[in-house]
């Protein structure tokens, strides 16, 4: 029996509620090609990288594909050949692949979440809560036919492995995921603050080589990277479009009080104001860290990982809807460290929210539910910064309703 479970009716009545929706919505993503829109942008890149042709440009992917493709490819050229085997499918059969591979990688994800890093969480609850959270963040990854679950599977094998004290796991983990998203080698600090005195070996190794990576990108594509470069810089997504980040909001802020609705505006004041606030949060952050005494006990460990994971996601420039996967255990961690069993649920049915709303809010008020995701982040790391000031949980967080 775990620290919080639940009686056996309401768990079995919770299994029952989550294993209904996540077999409708995998049924309706398997006959339902038009979504994975990710997916079709790495398959056809793959075949135009074939072909010779520009598989960064959607006008090419659309020709190839016959069909509309709206999403430019934007790895590194070099990930392009982890896609090709996918290619000796026809479309149809590759998507469904995809999928059922991904389903796979959550299903072991969520399963890593209950054995290691939430051991006193009931699973039905932690089953919920990652069918839910952050506007189902989980089954968007798979609406959207990202990369992302692989990611994070990756990522959290790594995380076991730095619980483990295995290093060289946790640094090739990393740095697996950051051949494809560039950001991710941040997480090579994270044993660091861990205070572990191989870190710095491991993370230097593990920074030269992803350089040389990118190097390797540079020599072997030079072209190709240019353009890659180009087009990761010049991302200028907003929260209607799925990218609930700092960033995005502060340009939005700042583009409905000059008056030029969501679009592209004056990104130079929202740049400035993001670098502030962004450079708060670390500071927060960095205090809270100093406060903690050091230790090398479980519970240590997730709290410096909460604290990283959920200041890395309110800094980074973009954060999609299933990037927020990331911070299911984190947040599933906070609330039940530092709520009573009451504030817990009005909390879990708080983060369980859709971000989308039908009303019709003008753009200042429907700002809100765009970066509901970041908005609810950004509360349960206010929560976690103040129960680390206090220094001690509350008692009767311990008790499950």
């Amino acid at each position: 029996m775990t620290e919080n479970s639940l009686k056996p009716a309401l768990r079995y009545f919770l299994l029952l509620i989550v294993a209904a929706i996540w077999g409708y919505g995998i049924y309706s993503l398997s006959i339902s090609e038009p979504k994975q829109w990710d997916f079709k942008t790495y398959y056809y890149g793959a075949i135009a990288h074939d072909r010779a042709l520009n598989w960064w440009d959607p006008v090419v992917l659309s020709g190839v594909a016959r069909a509309d493709i709206k999403l430019a490819y934007v790895y590194p050229p070099l990930t392009v050949w982890f896609f090709k085997p996918l290619t000796w499918l026809d479309f149809s059969a590759a998507y469904q692949v995809w999928l059922f591979v991904k389903v796979l990688l959550l299903a072991l994800l969520v399963f890593l979440w209950c054995k290691a890093f939430l051991k006193d969480e009931d699973p039905a609850i932690i089953l919920l809560f990652a069918t839910l959270a952050y506007g189902s963040s989980a089954y968007w990854d798979l609406v959207a036919g990202n990369i992302g679950i692989f990611e994070q599977a990756v990522l959290w094998l790594g995380l076991y492995g730095l619980l483990k004290h295995r290093l060289w796991l946790f640094t090739a983990c990393v740095l697996l995921i950051s051949l494809f998203k560039l950001t991710f080698i941040i997480f090579l600090a994270l044993p660091l603050l861990l205070r572990d005195r191989t870190a710095l070996r491991f993370a230097l190794v593990g920074s030269a080589l992803f350089v040389g990576y990118l190097l390797l990108n540079y020599l072997t594509y030079a072209h190709e990277f240019s353009v890659f470069w180009s087009i990761i810089t010049s991302i200028d997504e907003r929260g209607e479009v799925y990218n609930h980040s700092l960033l995005a909001f502060c340009r939005d802020l700042i583009d409905i009080f000059r008056g030029t609705g969501t679009v592209a505006g004056n990104t130079m004041l929202g740049s400035t104001i993001y670098v502030v606030l962004a450079a708060v949060i670390l500071w927060q952050s960095w205090l809270a860290w100093r406060r903690q005494k050091p230790g090398d006990s479980h519970d240590d460990f997730l709290t410096s990982l909460a604290l990283f994971t959920l200041t890395y996601a309110l800094i980074m420039p973009r954060m999609k809807t299933y990037s927020f996967v990331l911070l299911i255990p984190a947040s599933l961690l906070v609330m039940r460290r530092y709520l009573t069993p009451q504030n817990f649920v009005f909390l879990f049915i708080l983060l369980s929210l859709t971000k989308w709303t039908p009303l019709p809010f003008p753009d200042s008020a429907r700002l809100l539910w765009w970066y509901y995701p970041w908005l609810t982040a950004l509360l349960i790391w206010v929560l976690l910064i103040v129960g680390l000031r206090r220094g001690h949980l509350l008692d009767t967080a311990k008790t499950t309703p």
